[in-house]
Order: structure tokens, then sequence, then C-alpha cells
């Protein structure tokens, strides 16, 4: 199918940790070595026998709050306070050494009808006049399900010092993947957890159909919502137009005024290789 390959024999290796994919590529024992940690990017450009290839990635790094908590969480203004509170950006600087986007909604920039609208951006004090009007001025705890992932644990630490700010104790919880959603889809209550989204298709329907209607299996945050299924329905089946536009504008709207999910970076695909390969498309 298509050109002839340019090589004859390809090595996949699986290697779970990051700084040792580093490694092996310095050592010449692989010729490319994918998702590259931050703080080896400056190794790799210093180094003349090796390049450094990026481009944007369909990976959102996000945050699923509890939509049917009994708790602060399951006020609107209390998710859109927490959202607020936490400057993305210096997320994306300090952590990821600027490689990364910051998200200003759930679908990555890179995706079709991705849009920019109005959104709960980076605003300490519009945090605490929201905890205000939810009746939550003096504050109150949280609790962030994480995994042990090293740039995850850097998220939360960074998150917890923000939302401290405004008045918000976040306590973090460290565990792995399967249990988080084991104790979600057993009913468990929970405040918040860190997670993320690969937006497979390349399409804003992919996050919507996937991750937000009442009927979807990744609905994580428990966000049931009459009124956006019935627009989602709408959108889905109406041709390119003003229409679909107006419908689109809709869902989004929904997501900042509900705040289900807390989108906090498209990830930047990072990849390192051999210096003399070439013509290697991400």
């Amino acid at each position: 199918w298509g050109e002839p390959a340019k090589t004859q024999y390809l090595t996949m290796k699986i290697v779970p940790e990051a700084a040792q994919r580093t490694m092996m590529l310095e050592t010449g024992e692989v010729d490319v070595a994918y998702e590259i940690p931050n703080n080896d990017i400056s190794r790799i450009q210093e180094n003349e026998d090796l390049q450094l290839l990026t481009c944007p990635s369909m990976k959102i790094i996000l945050m699923e709050l509890n939509c049917s908590s009994d708790g602060p969480i399951g006020d609107p203004n209390g998710r859109k306070a927490v959202e607020c509170a936490i400057d993305k950006q210096t997320i994306v600087d300090s952590l990821l050494y600027g490689y990364g986007t910051v998200s200003s909604n759930i679908v990555p920039q890179a995706a079709e009808d991705y849009r920019e609208y109005e959104t709960n951006s980076y605003d300490p004090e519009k945090a605490k006049s929201l905890l205000a009007e939810a009746g939550y001025g003096d504050g109150f705890e949280l609790t962030l399900w994480t995994n042990s992932n090293q740039t995850n644990t850097e998220i939360a630490q960074v998150m917890q010092s923000q939302l401290a700010e405004v008045g918000i104790t976040l306590n973090i919880v460290t565990q792995d993947d399967n249990t988080s959603f084991s104790l979600i889809e057993a009913g468990e209550d929970f405040d918040l957890m860190l997670d993320f989204w690969q937006t497979n298709s390349g399409h804003a329907d992919y996050v919507f159909n996937g991750m937000l209607l009442s009927s979807s299996v990744n609905n994580f945050s428990r966000y049931f919502n009459d009124e956006f299924d019935a627009t989602y329905v709408k959108y889905a089946s109406t041709g390119e137009g003003e229409e679909r536009e107006a419908l689109l504008k809709e869902l989004y709207d929904d997501l900042v005024r509900d705040t289900p999910i807390i989108g906090l970076y498209s990830e930047t695909k990072v990849v390192a290789a051999t210096a003399d390969l070439h013509d290697l498309i991400l």
C-alpha cells in the first residue's frame, strides 16, 4: 500500500521508564524515543548527534469534578471557583518547560470544531467571589485522586498551592488509575480526579460523545444534563453552517456554565531521534 517502506526492518521496544528511553537514545541503542520527559529536552537539544521533533497532540490533561456530589464540588459555582483559582500557564511553564498549550476547555486545539469562547480563566478574586456566592466564603476541603506519574504528582502539588490561595484545602490521594475508575463505577463519592483524554478521532464530537453525555461510558464526572444531551443530538445530525455553529456554541457555553471537567493543557508531542534520521512523521 502506498510507497515502498523506507526501512526493511523495524524493532519496537517498550521502555516504561522515561529517563531510560533518553539514555538509550544517547548511547545509540535506539534511533527514536517517544515521550521524552520535559526535563531531558535540553540534553537532547545540546547533543549534536540528536534531534528534537514536536507537534500538537490530541491528548489533553484534565480534571474531572463530581457534579453529583453533595458537597461544595456539586455546586456549579464551587466547580467554576476551582477553575478560576488554577493558573494553568504556570503549570505549562514550570512543569512542562513550555511544551504544552493551556486549555480553555476540554477539546484539544488541534481538533476539528475546537472553538475559543468565554471561559473560566485564571482569576483568584473571581474564585473567591464565586465561593462566597455559593455559601463557602470561609473555604472548604477537597480531595484529589491522582496516580503516581511524576508529572501528575507535580501538577497536583502546584494546584494544591494555588487553591490554598482562595481558601480551598486540597488533599492529594495517590492511587493507581484502575482503583479510581473502579471506585467511581461502584458509585463511590469523590471530589476531583486528575485524568487525561485522547481525542482519537481528531474531532470535538469525540469529546462530547465520549465524556459528557448522560449515557457516555466515560462520564466519570457524573454530568447529567438533559439540555446538553438534546443539543448534542441536534449538533451531531446537522450539516455545517450557521445552525450547526450555533448549536456548537451552546455545547461550549454549557460546559463553561456547568464546569463538569476542567481542561488543564494540551500536550505537545515530544519525540527525539538521531540526527541522521530523516522524514520521520509524528
